[in-house]
């Protein structure tokens, strides 16, 4: 294609000719074998640097990091934008083990990479004492208990992923005496906790009294 052809054409006609062509070679280089796709915490920092080093060298990561947004209804760039959109998120579907796919159903590439991060990067050793504040600053209260408690059991489960596991009844007393405000002080002190108390079964208690 001539550079005085496509110089002389309209924006929309311009945005017609492009095309988003990724080279053949890079598809061989994505982690789509089992031992290399992303599994969870376990592996979310290799397996992010991979990703990245390769969207990097196509031209994608913008898409990632939001310096390449989404254009208006009305840019001729908006179908471009989609093809690289689309493109990144198959490379997810091939790249992540089939228990993340319905995370990101419904997201776009940029979507889904920022709840992968913010659901698989605090993870090893390295996040106890991240994990350790997040229970802190949950014990200060929240105004939606049922969101206290999904945060609580989050928090305790990326500590069991770090190399920090509690037993079921130390989370439920855990989880008991985290509740927040003075409205919650009859409760803790009727409710018992034994060895056999689960963390299920103390929330469930907790959401009865709602």
């Amino acid at each position: 294609m001539s550079g005085s052809t496509t110089s002389g054409a309209s924006p929309s006609a311009r945005a017609t000719l492009q095309k988003f062509e990724p080279p053949m070679w890079i598809q061989s280089m994505f982690p789509r074998v089992d031992n290399n796709q992303l599994k969870g915490e376990k592996n979310w920092l290799p397996w992010a640097q991979m990703m990245k080093d390769l969207l990097e060298n196509i031209g994608l990561w913008k898409i990632i990091t939001g310096k390449e947004p989404k254009p208006s209804p009305e840019s001729p760039e908006l179908d471009i934008w989609k093809a690289k959109d689309s493109y990144i998120r198959i490379a997810y579907s091939q790249c992540v083990e089939q228990e993340i796919i319905p995370k990101l159903a419904g997201l776009n590439a940029k979507a889904a990479w920022d709840l992968m991060e913010n659901e698989f990067k605090q993870s090893g050793t390295g996040s106890i004492v991240y994990w350790f504040h997040q229970l802190f600053k949950l014990a200060a209260g929240t105004e939606d208990i049922y969101e206290h408690i999904k945060q609580y059991k989050t928090a305790i489960r990326y500590l069991a992923n770090a190399g920090v596991p509690f037993p079921e009844h130390a989370q439920a007393a855990m989880l008991l005496a985290s509740l927040p405000g003075d409205s919650w002080t009859s409760f803790r002190l009727a409710t018992k906790v034994t060895t056999m108390t689960t963390f299920s079964s103390m929330a469930s208690l907790i959401r009865d009294e709602v």
